[in-house]
C-alpha cells in the first residue's frame, strides 16, 4: 500500500466496489433508513444515467431497489458538493423510471444517500471570512432533508416520494451512541490498516472490513488504483516543477490544467467513463 495514495473505503474505486456486497448493503440501508428490506437488488453499480450527448449525465455510486418499489442510491462525496447535485441526481433517476407515456402516480420512492466525508452542515458563507469565524457544522452523525408547505396558519408535510440523506464522518463522538452501527461504519472510510472483523462490535463494520480487506487482497485492483494514482502523482510534479521554472502563476496555473486534462483523459480511458464522471471524480 502506497503512503502517498492510501487505499480507504472513501476511495471512489473501493466504495461501490465494497458497497456491492448485497448483505452489507441491506444492512447499510436498514441501519441508515432503520427499516427492513425483504429483497434488494442491485439495479447496476456505478451506473450513468445518459439522456443525450449535449446533457448532463450522472453516475450512480450504487443503485439498488426493494421489494417495496423503492430506489436507492448510496453516494461516497470526499470534497464538499453544492446541495443541487442531489436535486440533480433526483431528477435524473425520476427521468429514468417514468418513461415515455407512463402517469407520475407510477414514480418510485427513491433515497439519495450522501456518504460525506465532510460535514455537509458547514457553511463558509463569505470567503474572506476567517476560519474562526465560520458557521460551524452540527456534527450529528445523519442529517435528513424535510420538505413542507408553509403558510402564516401552519405547515403539512410535502411528501412527493423523494428522499436526501447526508451522512457525516465528522460526526461528534458526544452523538456517537444515538445510531454507534452506523457511525462504526463512518469511522472506516479512512482507516488505512486492516481492522479484523472480530474487533469490531456490529455487522455492519464487520461486514465493511472484510470487504475493505477483500479489496486490498486484490493484486489487479490495487495496481489499478495504484497506477493511476502514481500518474497523476508525476502528473502534479511535472505542473509545479514547470510553474516554479516559469517563476509566475501563469505558468502554474497553465502547468496544472494540462496535468489534469491528461489525468481525465487516461481516467476516462482506464474506467470507461465520460468526460463528466472523470471530472466529477477529479475535480
Amino acid at each position: 500500500m502506497s503512503d502517498y495514495y492510501p487505499i480507504t473505503l472513501s476511495h471512489f474505486l473501493v466504495f461501490p466496489e465494497v458497497m456491492r456486497e448485497p448483505r452489507l448493503c441491506q444492512r447499510f440501508l436498514e441501519k441508515v433508513l432503520d427499516i427492513k428490506i425483504r429483497k434488494l437488488e442491485f439495479i447496476q453499480t456505478e451506473k450513468a444515467f445518459k439522456e443525450s450527448r449535449t446533457r448532463h449525465g450522472i453516475r450512480l455510486d450504487v443503485y439498488v431497489e426493494d421489494d417495496a418499489d423503492s430506489v436507492y442510491d448510496v453516494e461516497m462525496q470526499n470534497s464538499i458538493e453544492s446541495l443541487k447535485r442531489v436535486r440533480y441526481y433526483q431528477s435524473g433517476i425520476d427521468r429514468q423510471i417514468l418513461k415515455s407515456g407512463a402517469f407520475y402516480t407510477q414514480l418510485k420512492t427513491s433515497f439519495i444517500i450522501m456518504v460525506c466525508n465532510y460535514d455537509p452542515t458547514h457553511v463558509k458563507k463569505d470567503p474572506e471570512v476567517p476560519a474562526s469565524r465560520e458557521i460551524p457544522g452540527l456534527a450529528y452523525p445523519m442529517y435528513k432533508r424535510e420538505s413542507v408547505m408553509a403558510c402564516p396558519v401552519g405547515n403539512v408535510v410535502y411528501d412527493d416520494g423523494s428522499h436526501a440523506i447526508f451522512l457525516n464522518a465528522k460526526y461528534d463522538s458526544k452523538y456517537r451512541e444515538d445510531m454507534p452501527e452506523v457511525c462504526e461504519f463512518l469511522d472506516l472510510l479512512n482507516e488505512q490498516k486492516n481492522i479484523p472483523p472480530g474487533n469490531l462490535k456490529y455487522p455492519l463494520g464487520q461486514m465493511a472490513a472484510e470487504g475493505i480487506t477483500r479489496f486490498r487482497q486484490d493484486e489487479e485492483k490495487v495496481e489499478e488504483i495504484m497506477t493511476l494514482a502514481e500518474y497523476l502523482r508525476e502528473q502534479e510534479y511535472k505542473a509545479r516543477e514547470n510553474g516554479e521554472a516559469v517563476g509566475v502563476a501563469r505558468g502554474r496555473a497553465e502547468g496544472r490544467a494540462d496535468a489534469l486534462q491528461e489525468a481525465i483523459a487516461k481516467l476516462m480511458k482506464a474506467q470507461n467513463l465520460t468526460r463528466e464522471e472523470a471530472e466529477k471524480i477529479l475535480l
